[in-house]
C-alpha cells in the first residue's frame, strides 16, 4: 500500500512562481550619484516613478539642489536684466533729468532749464530724490520705495514696518573711485572724498566698474529670497499631491510615504522649467496670474498623479 505524499518532503516552488509571485517586491538598484540623479529627474519622466522605490532622502536632496541652483540662476539673470535697464537709463539721464552733486556725503541738485528732478515710478518699486529732506522718510505707494534725501538713501515701502537708511558718503566714495578719482584716508578721520557730479557719464562708469559685484549680490541676496518663496511653493505642492496621489491609487495599495516620494520627484523638472522661462523672459519674476503661470503652478499635481499610476504599473510597491 502506497503512502500519501508528504508535503514537507516536496521541493519548494521556484522563486517567482505561484501565488507568492504576486506579492513580490521589486528590489531597486543602488541610487545613482547625486549629480546624475538631478539630471535624470529633470530629463527622464520615468525617474519620477522610480522614486517610489527609494527612501525619501534619495529624492529630497536632488530637489534641494535644484531649488538652490535655479534660484541663483533666476536671481542672476534678473539682476543682469535690471543692470541692462540701468545702463539704458544712464545713457538717457542727461536728456531727461537734472544733474546732481554729491559733496561731503550730502546731495544737491544742479538746476537746469527744461530738465526735471530725478523720479522713477516702476510697477513694484519707486525712486524719489528729496535733497531738502533730512532724516527718515516714509512712503508706502509701492512695495519698494528708494528715497535719496540730503544725506541718506532711505528704503521704505508697504513691505517695511520702518524705513532702512544708509549714508550717502560710501556711495560718493564708490562713484569717485569708479571715475578714477583718488580718495585720501587719514587714520581716525572720515575719508577725503572729492565731489562727484551725477550725470550720464558718471552713472555709466559706475555701472561698468561695479557690475560684477552687483551681480554677485543679486545672486546671493536675490537667490535667498527666491529660495524661500520657491521652498514654500514646493512644500505646498508636496502636501497637496501626496494624499491626492495616494487616494487615487488606493485600490492599488499605494502608501502615503510612497506618494510623497513621487510628489517630491516631479517638482525638480517644474523648477527647472520655471527657471528657463524666466531667464528667457517668457515668465516674469513677479507673479502676473497669467494662464502659463497658473498651468505651471498646478502642474506638479497632474505630473504626480501620472507618475503614481505609472509607478504602480511598473513596480506595485508595498508598505
Amino acid at each position: 500500500m502506497s503512502l500519501p505524499p508528504n508535503p514537507a518532503s516536496e521541493p519548494p516552488p521556484p522563486p517567482g512562481s505561484g501565488a507568492g509571485a504576486e506579492q513580490r517586491q521589486v528590489a531597486p538598484p543602488p541610487p545613482a550619484p547625486l549629480p546624475l540623479r538631478i539630471v535624470l529627474l529633470i530629463v527622464q519622466p520615468e525617474q519620477w516613478a522610480h522614486a517610489a522605490l527609494y527612501r525619501y532622502s534619495t529624492t529630497f536632496w536632488p530637489l534641494l539642489w535644484v531649488l538652490v541652483i535655479t534660484s541663483a540662476i533666476v536671481a542672476l539673470a534678473t539682476g543682469n536684466h535690471i543692470l541692462d535697464d540701468c545702463r539704458t537709463f544712464a545713457r538717457s539721464y542727461d536728456h531727461r533729468y537734472q544733474p546732481m552733486l554729491l559733496k561731503n556725503g550730502a546731495l544737491s541738485v544742479i538746476p537746469q532749464k527744461g530738465l526735471k528732478p530725478l523720479s522713477i515710478n516702476g510697477k513694484f518699486a519707486r525712486l524719489i530724490v528729496r535733497p531738502r529732506t533730512r532724516g527718515s522718510y516714509t512712503n508706502t505707494s509701492r512695495r519698494w520705495v528708494f528715497v535719496i534725501t540730503h544725506g541718506d538713501v532711505v528704503l521704505t515701502g508697504s513691505w517695511f514696518s520702518k524705513p532702512i537708511m544708509w549714508p550717502l558718503l560710501p556711495l560718493q566714495e564708490s562713484m569717485a573711485k569708479a571715475n578714477g578719482a583718488a580718495v585720501k584716508r587719514v587714520a581716525g578721520q572720515p575719508p577725503d572724498v572729492p565731489p562727484v557730479r551725477i550725470d550720464s557719464a558718471t552713472l555709466a562708469k559706475f555701472l561698468q566698474t561695479y557690475r560684477p559685484a552687483l551681480l554677485t549680490w543679486f545672486a546671493i541676496l536675490g537667490g535667498a529670497i527666491i529660495d524661500l518663496r520657491q521652498a514654500f511653493w514646493c512644500l505646498l505642492m508636496i502636501v497637496l499631491t501626496g494624499p491626492l496621489v495616494m487616494i487615487l491609487n488606493r485600490n492599488l495599495g499605494m502608501p502615503l510615504r510612497v506618494a510623497y516620494r513621487i510628489g517630491t520627484a516631479v517638482l525638480a523638472p517644474v523648477l527647472a522649467l520655471q527657471c528657463l522661462l524666466i531667464v528667457l523672459r517668457v515668465l516674469p519674476l513677479e507673479s502676473q496670474s497669467t494662464l502659463v503661470e497658473t498651468v505651471i503652478f498646478f502642474s506638479p499635481v497632474l505630473l504626480a498623479i501620472w507618475a503614481g499610476v505609472l509607478a504602480n504599473r511598473m513596480f506595485h510597491p508595498r508598505a
